[in-house]
């Protein structure tokens, strides 16, 4: 199963954390930009710590594209 993440309001981003594929391996944090290419993605121990994960990676995003902006 997999479930998106409530924190990926980032500018024009979508983020799901993914089910193990099979026993022994990690869940899987996935941010995509809007069209579908993969921002960046971290394996994660459970949902709930990708989900930790990727409102961090969101945050970094937007702290780097408002400084950006404020250099204009």
């Amino acid at each position: 199963m997999q479930r998106m993440a409530k924190s990926a309001k980032a500018a024009k981003t979508k983020a799901v954390v993914y089910d193990p594929p099979a026993r022994g391996f990690p869940h899987l944090a996935v941010l995509f930009w809007s069209d579908g290419s993969v921002l960046r993605a971290e394996p994660c121990a459970s949902v709930k710590h990708g989900e930790k994960m990727i409102t961090a990676i969101a945050k970094g995003f937007e702290q780097i594209a408002s400084a950006t902006r404020r250099k204009r």
